[in-house]
């Protein structure tokens, strides 16, 4: 299988735990690798809201975890962001309904701005560094350091 060859470097490897409620057990875990501190993990869990985790672990690793409730941006709010006013985005969307053209200067525009957010993403954090930096060496740190422990 092509995980029995994977490699784990320290500091350079992010483990990723994805829809955590499913194995309540590998919560309890989370504080050995912090206590480690040779990877970086990340938990995620989209029913946690709605299941919980079911039957509880066993430990909860107080201080150990950071939770974050993240709602990531849509492209329409990243657009928002970037001051693109409402005017603009009913614009667009005329010209998607009526299979119109998008005038050249805002097709060029919204080109980059969708390169900007599949590279950025909507998580609003980092949204709003790139948008007071505009530097993606910052937006990489940031993305690198969030840490999502449900």
């Amino acid at each position: 299988m092509a995980w029995e060859k994977a490699v784990f470097e320290k500091d350079r490897t992010i483990l990723i735990f994805d829809e955590i409620q499913e194995c309540p057990e590998a919560r309890t875990a989370l504080k050995f690798f912090q206590i480690d501190g040779r990877y970086d993990v990340v938990c995620t869990g989209s029913l946690l809201g709605v299941k919980g985790y079911g039957k509880e672990p066993r430990s909860v690793p107080v201080g150990y975890e950071t939770v974050i409730n993240m709602y990531p941006l849509d492209f329409e709010e990243f657009l928002w962001a970037n001051h693109i006013t409402d005017s603009m985005v009913e614009l667009l969307k005329t010209c998607l309904q009526n299979e119109s053209p998008v005038p050249e200067a805002l097709h060029k525009r919204m080109k980059e701005l969708f390169l900007q957010y599949t590279c950025v993403g909507g998580m609003p954090d980092v949204v709003n560094i790139f948008l007071e930096s505009n530097r993606m060496d910052e937006v990489l740190k940031a993305q690198r350091n969030m840490r999502i422990v449900p």
